[in-house]
């Protein structure tokens, strides 16, 4: 499910991250989405964006539980989805966490 517009920040008029996405072609989206997920988990984790493997599992870049639902709420907020409590453990890399945004967008 998508998130009203209110809650994605592009009640404000600034272009949001979603719009930036559908006007990219397919192979640069799936780059922009693996590059937004890898800064976010870096964000989250407290490591920059070229500590995350893409390929790391979160719980080995040191990603806990609450970790995990702050990196979801930003997700949500970033992509203007509702993601499920369970779609960072379910989806355990950048790599996998990236293709289930993609697909779900």
């Amino acid at each position: 499910r998508h998130l009203p517009a209110a809650a994605t920040g592009s009640a404000s008029g600034a272009p949001s991250l979603r719009s930036e996405l559908t006007e990219l072609a397919a192979h640069h989206r799936a780059a922009r989405i693996a590059e937004v997920v890898r800064k976010t988990v870096g964000e989250v984790a407290g490591v920059s964006t070229s500590e995350v493997d893409p390929a790391e599992p979160f719980r080995d870049i040191g990603l806990n539980s609450i970790m995990g639902l702050e990196l979801r709420r930003r997700l949500e907020v970033l992509f203007g989805l509702r993601l499920s409590s369970t779609v960072i453990w379910n989806h355990p890399t950048a790599d996998a966490l990236s293709a289930e945004l993609e697909r779900r967008l």
